[in-house]
């Protein structure tokens, strides 16, 4: 997924970005009384397995692909 996509979900729950710094990949969301939300990016993609982590701190529902 896109991290554009990835970003405007995150942010719409009330969670604000800050950029990696130094070169790094980690984008970092944090919201007061939350724990912190790291998303590695590469080539501007998002990899399944940080969107999963992203699904369960967000408290969002996933259904099940056939994995």
């Amino acid at each position: 997924m896109r991290f554009s996509e990835v970003r405007l979900i995150i942010e719409s729950h009330g969670y604000t970005h800050h950029q990696p710094r130094g070169g790094g990949s980690h984008h970092i969301f944090r919201k007061a009384g939350a724990d912190l939300i790291s998303v590695p990016v590469h080539d501007n993609q998002v990899k399944r397995i940080y969107l999963k982590d992203v699904v369960k701190k967000l408290s969002l529902t996933q259904e099940d692909d056939d994995e």
